[in-house]
């Protein structure tokens, strides 16, 4: 799959979004944008094909996630030794289950890069209904939005989830633990 995918990091950076180098004259509906990152990552630094794809991208994303999941944690509980958790937890699940799709699922850029933003679009979203401040993270919740339909579409389930789960007059999974 690592080809295709640095064909279409490429082919995004170099024709754009909806043109393509696999369809000549035809459009690829494609999950580009984090792939179009990557390769115009690729074209900006003069980087050797993959690396961005194969090293890059991973690490942005191991950090991002990490951090979220640290920083999410931290609003949650008091207890000091929890984010460390949090964060060892999501490393290792995301490297032990890849093959079901977890987060750092390195197999698929696209997916790894789009569950780091639908974390942060989560903790915006909670953190939004317990502040009852919704209007203030709108910019952040709309931004997150088209960066996840535009990076694969299919985590805009999981988007919808979060609203589906969410009672409009009661924030109780939001409750701090002591």
């Amino acid at each position: 799959d690592m080809p295709f995918f640095e064909a279409v990091a490429a082919s995004v950076a170099r024709l754009g979004p909806t043109a393509s180098i696999f369809m000549d004259g035809a459009e690829l509906r494609y999950h580009s944008l984090g792939y179009g990152w990557a390769g115009q990552l690729t074209v900006a630094t003069d980087a050797a094909p993959f690396v961005s794809l194969t090293r890059l991208l991973p690490a942005v994303t191991l950090i991002m996630a990490a951090s979220i999941a640290a920083a999410w944690t931290r609003q949650l509980t008091r207890v000091w030794w929890a984010p460390a958790l949090a964060t060892l937890l999501l490393v290792t699940g995301g490297f032990v289950g890849a093959t079901f799709g977890v987060i750092l699922n390195f197999d698929s850029p696209s997916q790894a890069l789009t569950s780091g933003w639908l974390l942060a679009f989560s903790l915006a979203v909670m953190t939004a209904l317990r502040e009852r401040g919704f209007a203030w993270f709108l910019p952040v919740i709309a931004a997150l939005t088209i960066a996840m339909t535009g990076g694969k579409i299919s985590t805009g389930a999981g988007s919808s989830s979060i609203f589906a789960t969410c009672d409009s007059g009661s924030v109780s999974p939001l409750a701090e633990v002591s």
